[in-house]
């Protein structure tokens, strides 16, 4: 059986990496969860003299939703346009990094990310490629003892419960509907033209900024990115998934890690009695047959406990089985006055890092310092 070492190397890579990177954090005293949140310290009441909003966001995902909460909470008035208002349905977006907990929590927003079923996590069991011998890697520990653990989730219920922080603030406005164009006046952007779901009318709607955050297959990242068209629209690799009705654990509180056939594979559990399994395959390999791909190239090569939960699941046709791209798409946005392309509207990293939530929080937390002592985006623009 021949191995990809550089699939190896790198899956290893970022295990250390990100151990060293979260010691460091120890060190400077920044690594442990804070209790601190954040406080509005601009403006506490609207300009009731403006009917329109400051602020117009593009989409109400992960950092959409969050914007929109924080910039309210700072007095700001703030309209959010959202395709599709339901539960979204994804198979990315399900590991919490202890670095996004603490930048939720710094935003006042830790309360989201629980109530839902939510799983602790404290570490890995990865499997040696040749050895096939468990290794156990956990999350450091803070000065205490105490491990600060990653969170594991349903994607959908960690965004509703974003969502539902944000309608609760009197300064936010949302609009289920699609935005169709950026306006774009004498080299500025002012504002959105947009459809309210159902209708075919177009409608404008004007602001002083407007925060493009509509996701990894961002309509407008053309428009305001630089990145090459290949690292916008050529897949780097292919996530195959599926989740069982599981509730055995190897490990527990803890995901697993192994190479299948050189294939990249994570089992983790997202809630209390379902697992998530993800392959990752190379861009030159896409099943027609995803079950037989499974069955022929992954299963062999899977632990026996997990042989014992996946061969039946496949027998009964009782699982989904979703084929989703992966990209890599670097922060390379354009600087257009009026506009900020964020979250990955703007960069995409690969999924397996776990790391696009924490930076969209600390996107969020950067930007809303930034903004926040500015009184009134409408004058700073008026003026230049």
């Amino acid at each position: 059986m021949e191995f990809r070492a550089d699939v190896i190397i790198a899956c290893s890579a970022v295990v250390l990496i990100s151990s060293l990177i979260y010691q460091l954090g120890w060190r400077l005293g920044l690594r442990e969860v804070t209790k601190k949140t954040r406080k509005p310290r601009r403006r506490m009441k609207v300009n009731e003299n403006n009917n329109g909003p400051e602020v117009i966001i593009v989409g109400s995902g992960i950092l959409g939703s969050a914007m929109a909460t924080v910039l309210a909470r700072d007095g700001r008035k703030v309209t959010v346009i959202e395709r599709d208002m339901k539960e979204p349905d994804r198979i990315v977006g399900e590991l919490f990094q202890p670095g996004g907990r603490q930048a939720l929590t710094e935003l006042g927003l830790g309360d989201c990310a629980s109530g839902f079923e939510e799983i602790r996590m404290d570490g890995f069991v990865i499997y040696d490629p040749i050895t096939k011998e468990p290794i156990d890697f956990q999350y450091p520990k803070d000065k205490a003892g105490k491990i600060q653990p990653a969170t594991c989730f349903h994607h959908g219920r960690f965004v509703m419960s974003l969502r539902k922080a944000a309608m609760a603030e009197e300064n936010v406005t949302y609009i289920e509907g699609t935005v169709t164009t950026i306006v774009e006046e004498k080299g500025r952007i002012v504002g959105v033209e947009y459809k309210k779901k159902g209708q075919q009318e177009k409608e404008i709607l004007r602001a002083p900024l407007t925060i493009v955050a509509d996701g990894t297959f961002s309509k407008f990242r053309k428009q305001f990115s630089t990145a090459s068209l290949d690292q916008m629209t050529k897949p780097t690799s292919y996530f195959i998934a599926f989740k069982l009705k599981e509730s055995f654990d190897f490990k527990a509180h803890h995901a697993e890690g192994l190479w299948c056939h050189s294939t990249p594979t994570i089992v983790y559990r997202i809630a209390p009695d379902t697992l998530r399994l993800m392959f990752d395959i190379d861009t030159s390999v896409q099943p027609k047959n995803p079950k037989q791909f499974i069955m022929e190239t992954i299963y062999p090569e899977l632990p026996e406990h997990l042989k014992k939960m996946v061969g039946p699941a496949m027998e009964n046709d009782s699982v989904r089985i979703r084929i989703v791209p992966t990209y890599y798409i670097p922060s390379a946005p354009v600087q257009k006055p009026g506009c900020l392309l964020l979250g990955d509207a703007l960069n995409c990293r690969h999924p397996y890092t776990a790391s696009g939530m924490t930076v969209a929080f600390k996107d969020v937390k950067c930007w809303a310092d930034l903004l926040e002592g500015i009184e009134s985006l409408g004058e700073s623009i008026s003026k230049g």
